[in-house]
């Protein structure tokens, strides 16, 4: 009877199954007569010998331990999945360790199949030495063990089963809840090393203790790549390296450059492992407890990997959980052993029965009526045994209502189907707070036992675990940051039915209520705006101290003199307010938790706040750097969309992968043709005598790091025209094993033809001067050489001439010679330069000029001068307006067929102009213009020139069938003559 109680107490009180089959076997052992009991589990599809007790007399080797269903006498039990009772059984032909019976003297033998409520779990077989065992009493005893057995079995493969579902969730949440059950810290920290390792995708994490009689940091656990470079455990001096950095400032620490920081000092021995292992960025945080720090957390990467401020938020909420575990490890390390020794001293049934921290019961099942409760129920549920016993239909009156139904419902059909049971629904304390209960049922004929066992804190944690990844989630996914912190509140509320969650943005000295789900909504608008100060409730108070404001009674609190009444008109008396500081200590947020009842936080509760804020500034920070990166991209695509020149991404074979909006305008082809052409889209419109050229540089691009692109070519426009681009590569990167190229084209056409112009027009020059140098050459020598010849002769005849009569008849002749020479250079020299602009200026030059070649091509000019002023110019000025004069004018009466023009002169300031203007047949500006030559199409060029040497502008207006209008502008010093 006394193995049968302390079964009893390990099934209920241990979910360990190591603990269950000693328990068991124990059991079984006791009950067989001068022998011994094995039990045998089912693995895959063998039974394996997995717990033996009793005693052998010899000594055996070569035994089997594995049997498969319906092999040997376990095998043969299991198969019938009954009782099996076997007489003699070393005889048995199901036998196949006969030897082995045979020098045990086994007589008898009993295999009960451990079978549960959805399974087999195993078989446990007791062997005894006495003829005739077993009888009936000992039979009924060991199918009732072996039911037991099989139950607890279950329950611990089904309690192992959820762990490893537990360990198995994703992320943050799943370490958080791996960090809560661990109480070693070797353990701890090489969970949060490996977890953060994979997380900040890092090559190295340490964790370090802080050894309290040195200050040194001590690593304690080391995952990644370079853990072998490192001699263990590896010791940093007091503020020495990065992470030693971080506990001196007691904040997280980045870093690019690990060796090239001047922030940081390093032995010299540690400095050569780091160079040897290629460190460049690193991040640490401070592990602190109470503010002061315990250890260091830290991780390393190669070059080319940086930390940004998510890593380091990131890393930071993990010090701050490991902080926590390997504190609470270390302070439950001696409590475990202690514990350990106390659980060994209580294995008796009393202390079972009245000392376990469950409530026991035993019931009558026909009437329902409890037979027996222990006294637990009073500390657990805050109910007297007296109230539980003497009550009518209790427990079922205490059950929530929202489980009511559906506990009842399980109870049923439980007690109908004959076999345990177990299930979880909550109750109401005597004291009005909401527990769950783990309530497990083992069925017997006109009775029930019941063990309940408190499980709100492990719900409690698995809600808040649960909840935490569920925040983490919607904040990877970037869901909107209402939402995030909305579930993040409704994450605590669930914590205490008497919290109520809510989280205030600080903007402008104000405070924005953000969400709240639990508050009363006229609350949550009256607190809206509030201000922040020194003495403005509990989250104004906060966000101006930068730190916690605990408000224990809102009727009694300073703080609260000005917001009391609306606070208590809706029944909150407490709150706790946290501030959200961002990197550089200015609020964010406030995570403020309301309570029904006036009351401080607890120690689980001042960590459930911090861990909320910790998480609200994860999403906030998140937030407005989406808000930043969605701005940036902005301003990029902007940029991209309003330049004039041609954005393009290729990768190496060609294929346009991005192109800005610009290339239609200047190719004529759309981003969406371009896509579609593949490769050729751009290599099948490079002119045939450039392809060579762009084909080899465009290879020899991605040939290697830092290569360039740099050309100027010939490109084919959609209406068929060659177009001159310049065209240079940015950079190249590579993404998932494909290389590409950034790169920037601009329409350089104009400048080409510019160029060409140019040179034809300097042609022309050179042309000009010689033919000009010619025609004087040639006059002078026809006509002014002649007349000085004759000049020459007169003059020897006159000094030969005898008579006064004769002298003056060849000096008369001499004075015409000499007339037409003179008339002949200057006919010359105003060819050169017309002698009006020097000697009458601009305007009575040009209202010549316009008045004899109207008169001579039968065009009416109008020239207006009255806008120039009295002053002069500088020459270059007046000539260069002249010359424009001219050549418009000469543009006119030759293609536009006009019957009026007009010329007309102001002066602004520092600025003079002249317009053109007709009303002829005009023609499209925007038409691109015929290549010009040196016989045509080079006036409008030459008149361009004309005004760029002097920093001035030429513009042209015209449409067909409207005239043309010339505009120029050039720059004059003021005053200037």
């Amino acid at each position: 009877m006394a193995s049968l109680l302390e079964l009893a107490w390990t099934t209920n009180t241990s979910a360990r199954r190591a603990d269950v089959l000693e328990a068991a076997v124990e059991a079984a052992a006791g009950l067989a007569a001068d022998g011994f009991a094995l039990i045998w589990l089912l693995s895959g599809e063998r039974l394996v010998l997995r717990a033996a007790a009793g005693h052998l007399r010899h000594v055996h080797s070569g035994l089997r331990t594995d049997f498969q269903p319906g092999e040997g006498l376990a095998g043969a039990a299991a198969q019938v999945r009954e009782l099996l009772v076997v007489d003699e059984p070393a005889t048995d032909p199901r036998t196949r360790q006969s030897a082995f019976l045979l020098a045990e003297e086994v007589r008898g033998f009993v295999g009960a199949p451990l079978v549960a409520s959805y399974a087999l779990e195993g078989v446990l077989g007791v062997f005894s030495r006495r003829a005739g065992w077993p009888d009936a009493a000992t039979r009924e005893a060991l199918a009732g063990l072996a039911a037991r057995a099989a139950l607890a079995l279950e329950s611990a493969r089904l309690f192992a089963d959820s762990e490893r579902r537990r360990r198995a969730a994703d992320g943050l949440a799943a370490v958080g809840q791996a960090l809560t059950q661990s109480l070693d810290p070797a353990e701890v920290a090489h969970l949060i090393a490996d977890s953060v390792l994979a997380l900040l995708e890092a090559r190295d994490v340490v964790v370090y203790q802080l050894d309290p009689s040195s200050g040194d940091l001590v690593s304690m656990a080391f995952a990644g790549e370079g853990a072998a470079g490192f001699r263990h455990p590896v010791v940093l001096p007091p503020g020495a390296g990065v992470s030693g950095r971080a506990v001196a400032e007691r904040k997280p620490i980045v870093t690019t450059d690990v060796l090239g920081d001047p922030r940081f000092t390093h032995p010299a021995e540690h400095r050569a492992r780091l160079e040897r292992a290629g460190y460049s960025a690193a991040v640490a945080a401070p592990l602190l407890v109470a503010g002061e720090p315990i250890g260091a957390l830290g991780a390393a990467s190669v070059r080319g990997r940086v930390f940004d401020d998510e890593a380091r938020a990131l890393l930071e909420a993990f010090a701050d959980q490991a902080a926590v575990a390997l504190h609470s490890a270390r302070l439950f390390a001696a409590e475990r052993q202690a514990r350990a020794e106390a659980q060994a001293l209580e294995r008796r049934f009393h202390d079972l029965v009245h000392g376990v921290d469950a409530v026991l019961t035993e019931i009558e099942t026909p009437s329902r009526r409890v037979l027996f409760i222990n006294g637990r129920v009073q500390p657990l549920l805050g109910y007297t045994v007296e109230q539980w016993m003497r009550e009518p239909d209790f427990w079922r009156a205490h059950i929530h209502p929202e489980d009511r139904e559906r506990a009842l419902a399980v109870n049923e059909a439980g007690i109908a189907s004959g076999g345990d049971f177990v299930h979880e629904y909550r109750m109401v304390t005597g004291d009005g707070r909401t527990v769950w209960i783990r309530d497990s049922v083992t069925v017997a004929p006109e009775r029930l036992h019941s063990l309940k066992v408190d499980v709100t804190a492990r719900k409690r944690t698995e809600a808040l675990l649960a909840g935490e990844s569920e925040v983490l989630t919607l904040i990877a996914a970037g869901e909107p940051l209402p939402r995030v912190l909305d579930a993040l509140c409704r994450v605590i509320d669930a914590q205490d039915d008497d919290m109520l969650c809510a989280v205030q943005l600080v903007e402008d000295g104000r405070l924005r209520s953000l969400v709240g789900p639990g508050l009363p909504e006229a609350y949550a608008r009256a607190t809206d705006g509030a201000t922040v100060g020194p003495a403005s409730a509990a989250c104004g108070t906060a966000a101006y101290r930068r730190q916690p404001v605990i408000a224990e009674d809102i009727a009694v609190d300073p703080l609260w003199d000005a917001d009391r009444a609306a606070a208590l008109a809706h029944g909150l008396r407490a709150c706790w307010a946290v501030p959200v500081l961002d990197v550089a200590g200015l609020p964010l947020a406030i995570v403020a938790v309301y309570c029904r009842t006036a009351r401080g936080p607890r120690a689980d509760e001042r960590v459930l706040m911090s861990r909320a804020a910790r998480l609200a500034g994860i999403a906030i920070e998140r937030a407005r750097a989406e808000q930043a990166l969605r701005a940036s991209e902005q301003q990029y695509r902007t940029l991209i969309t309003n330049i004039p020149d041609v954005v393009w991404l290729t990768d190496s074979a060609g294929r346009t992968v991005f192109v800005s909006p610009h290339v239609q305008r200047v190719g004529g082809y759309t981003a969406e043709e371009l896509y579609r052409a593949g490769p050729g889209a751009w290599f099948g419109r490079v002119h045939p005598d450039d392809l060579p050229m762009v084909q080899k540089h465009f290879v020899a691009l991605f040939g290697g790091p830092g290569r360039t692109f740099d050309l100027e070519y010939r490109l084919q426009h959609k209406d068929g025209r060659w177009i001159w681009i310049h065209d240079r590569a940015v950079t190249t990167y590579e993404a998932q094993g494909v290389t590409y190229a950034y790169g920037i084209y601009t329409d350089i056409t104009d400048r080409k033809r510019a160029e060409e112009i140019r040179a034809l027009l300097l042609n022309q020059v050179i042309t000009v001067q010689e033919e000009e140098r010619r025609r004087i050459a040639r006059e002078l020598h026809d006509e002014t050489a002649q007349s000085l010849a004759s000049l020459l002769l007169g003059l020897s005849a006159l000094r030969e001439s005898r008579t006064l009569k004769g002298a003056r008849s060849a000096a008369a002749e001499l004075h015409q010679v000499a007339t037409r020479a003179l008339a002949e250079v200057r006919r010359l020299a105003g060819g050169l330069r017309p002698s009006a602009l020097d000697d009458l200026g601009l305007p009575d030059a040009v209202t010549r000029y316009a008045a004899e070649f109207g008169q001579m091509r039968g065009l009416a000019i109008e020239v207006d001068t009255s806008g120039l002023g009295a002053g002069r110019m500088p020459p270059a000025v007046e000539t260069a307006l002249y010359r424009i004069m001219q050549e418009a004018l000469s543009n006119v009466a030759r293609h536009a067929g006009a019957r009026h023009a007009r010329v007309q002169l102001d002066r602004f300031g520092a600025m003079v102009s002249m317009v053109v203007s007709d009303d002829g047949a005009g023609f499209d500006p925007d038409r691109p213009p015929a290549p010009a030559t040196a016989a045509h199409g080079l006036g409008i060029h030459t008149m361009r020139e004309r005004a760029l040497v002097l920093n001035g502008t030429l513009t042209i207006q015209s449409a067909p069938g409207r005239g043309t209008r010339v505009s120029v502008e050039i720059p004059v010093s003021e005053g200037r003559p």
